[in-house]
């Protein structure tokens, strides 16, 4: 399966994928706006509330989840689909890392509780016999 989380987007479709990520300390952070390059969302976010005109709007109140009484608001809208973006890249990625497709991970999940249960049954099995071995 083709890789779609990565750093160095080849494409638009790579390039929408990973637009917004989480970095090492888990921020959201878009690889691009305003012309800069890795602005945390949270940052970019309350610079563009204060330019449409919320002049009290800091970064740390966005980070703590301030604009969630603004559902109505573009900017609040793009923060949290920003947010969810950077989650979903992140747990995308982490599956991707595996190198398993779907199927191959729901047929080993299916091994793997075949084998639970045979090791169930050794162990019972291991157990009748050291009893019978103790009289």
């Amino acid at each position: 399966m083709k890789r779609l989380t990565t750093d160095n987007p080849k494409n638009n479709i790579e390039t929408l994928m990973n637009y917004c990520t989480a970095d090492k300390d888990g921020w959201a952070v878009l690889k691009y706006a305003c012309g800069e390059e890795n602005i945390k969302l949270h940052e970019y976010t309350a610079r563009c509330c204060r330019e449409h005109g919320c002049k009290n709007i800091t970064a740390d109140f966005v980070a703590e989840d301030g604009l969630f009484d603004c559902c109505d608001c573009p900017v609040a809208i793009m923060y949290y689909c920003g947010s969810q973006a950077a989650e979903n890249n992140a747990q995308f990625s982490a599956y991707e890392d595996t190198g398993f497709t779907p199927e191959e991970i729901k047929k080993l999940k299916s091994e793997n509780a075949k084998l639970r249960e045979l090791l169930k049954s050794a162990l019972e099995d291991m157990k009748k016999l050291l009893i019978r071995s103790d009289l």
